[in-house]
């Protein structure tokens, strides 16, 4: 049976391929449709159903019961301010250069028309060094919210107590070619300021929760609920986008020393701990962690006893 027969209308070749392309779109998609429905019934509830627990804790939700909406006081329409009171103690913070100017300006910008020129959190700007002038007026061209502006003492921004500033030059150069930033002082000193000092700062030291931002981040999607709040409404304590593997080479020593902490600290731990989900049944790590670049975090988690133990055992 050959097409329809409409008066005054022809059928082209090129409209014969056009009807052929979206009738293989639809097929695609119903197929795409069906399969997701069967693998998020029938595959996801057994994700979490062996873990291995080397060193005890409990089994954790099974992945198929994360969802991604977001419901109640958490969401504005697009073009309304966010509501009095509405807001958490909270900002956004960046640890910068005056040399990454450029950079800080193009994720201020973008952050601004996605989030921020609604929900209006400040910023917390820290620097090993003084900010430029140059960098001040920069920022403020790009943003009417507040600005806050810190340098780091020389405690933030130092060598931690168990090491030698000689001890360290030998490791930098012994692996300075064996793994990015391997033969970087500045880069460690970063690490160490962003896993233990940088909540203890006075711009962060008050504030109940912090989201991490970095020069030359792309934000391409409207965000139009502040994931503070929902975070705060639904208990969630740390947020982040991506967990990839880490470079054995650059934690050669690291595992060692947190199940030497573990073992002490036991009672520190909750009931429900993601410490079997970091190992393999044989105890070793198996190298996932967050990649904390982007992060958002309520405070609390940082400044338990817990976290600060963990820290101080590592760092001394």
């Amino acid at each position: 049976m050959g097409p329809p027969h409409i008066a005054g209308f022809k059928p082209t070749a090129r409209i014969y391929k056009m009807a052929i392309l979206l009738a293989a779109a639809v097929a695609v998609s119903l197929t795409m449709w069906m399969a997701s429905s069967l693998l998020g019934t029938e595959l996801a509830p057994s994700l979490g159903a062996k873990l291995p627990s080397v060193l005890g804790g409990a089994k954790q939700p099974v992945a198929g019961s994360i969802t991604t909406s977001v419901q109640g006081s958490a969401r504005v329409p697009y073009e309304d301010p966010a509501a009095p009171g509405a807001r958490v103690n909270g900002a956004m913070v960046a640890l910068v250069r005056n040399s990454e100017l450029d950079g800080l300006r193009k994720s201020i910008r973008m952050f601004e028309d996605r989030f921020n020129r609604r929900f209006k959190y400040p910023y917390v700007l820290l620097n090993d060094q003084n900010f430029t002038q140059e960098f001040r007026d920069g920022i403020a061209a790009i943003t009417k919210n507040e600005v806050r502006y810190g340098v780091l003492d020389n405690t933030q921004w130092a060598y931690s107590p168990s090491v030698t500033a000689e001890g360290t030059a030998e490791m930098l150069e012994l692996n300075k070619n064996r793994y990015m930033y391997g033969g970087s002082l500045s880069y460690r000193f970063m690490c160490r300021f962003q896993s233990g000092m940088f909540y203890r700062h006075p711009l962060v030291r008050d504030l109940d929760w912090y989201w991490r931002i970095e020069p030359d981040v792309e934000y391409y999607c409207d965000i139009d609920y502040d994931p503070f709040v929902y975070m705060r409404d639904n208990g969630i304590k740390y947020g982040f986008t991506i967990a990839p593997r880490e470079g054995r080479y650059t934690v050669e020593s690291l595992w060692y020393h947190t199940r030497e902490w573990i073992k002490k600290n036991s009672d520190l731990l909750p009931a429900r701990s993601l410490v079997n989900w970091v190992m393999g049944t044989d105890g070793h790590y198996n190298l996932c962690h967050f990649w904390s670049n982007f992060e958002i975090v309520d405070l609390s988690l940082y400044r338990s006893a817990a976290y600060e133990s963990y820290f101080r055992y590592l760092d001394d």
